[in-house]
């Protein structure tokens, strides 16, 4: 029954039918259509009514999350991740998305223990690497390319991985690493 109205509801949701006011489900799907057509306010309007129906709803605190970061309100994003951290603290997503927000908010080290949290869940996780390895470049550490070349290592094809090596090496006087890096980001763009 669960797998059909997961199918079903996110149907409904791109016709506009309305949702009782208590359907936590109903209106998730709802917001997840209007952030999918690019109605970031009515998403957020949406996923608030989810999460008013079913306060421990951790998605809809990631997505509302997420289209607040799209209309530029870090501190609602970042409020939302910390409340999806505390009703599901052994997800890595939320620490993933808290981290990106620290990151627009300039908390760089904040930034960095959340990409720790994270790997300690996802250790392969490339996106991740990336991150934490631009909150170290933002920091002048050293240490960054280590990230980059991580995040290569687990994602060969990842254009951006490649980009920020070659900065960095770029920044530690290794040009012909960086020259390396920048075919190798030419090469992989769009991959």
């Amino acid at each position: 029954m669960k797998k059909l109205l997961t199918l079903i509801l996110p149907a409904l949701a791109l016709t506009g039918a309305p949702v009782a006011a208590d359907d936590a489900e109903g209106y998730y799907w709802q917001g997840m259509a209007k952030a999918h057509q690019g109605d970031r306010e009515g998403a957020i309007a949406d996923f608030s009514w989810a999460i008013k129906s079913k306060p421990d709803m951790v998605k809809a605190y990631y997505h509302r999350g997420h289209a607040q970061w799209g209309l530029g309100d870090r501190e609602g994003a970042m409020a939302d991740f910390n409340w999806a951290i505390k009703f599901k603290p052994d997800d890595a997503e939320g620490y993933y998305w808290r981290g990106r927000a620290k990151s627009m908010l300039r908390d760089f080290k904040g930034e960095m223990a959340d990409c720790r949290r994270v790997l300690k869940f996802r250790p392969v996780d490339a996106k991740t690497y990336t991150l934490r390895g631009l909150a170290k470049n933002c920091l002048a550490s050293s240490s960054a390319a280590a990230d980059f070349i991580r995040a290569i290592e687990f994602k060969p094809v990842d254009a951006e991985g490649y980009y920020w090596r070659a900065r960095a090496r770029f920044a530690l006087g290794d040009t012909e690493g960086a020259d390396a890096d920048g075919k190798m980001f030419i090469e992989n763009i769009g991959g």
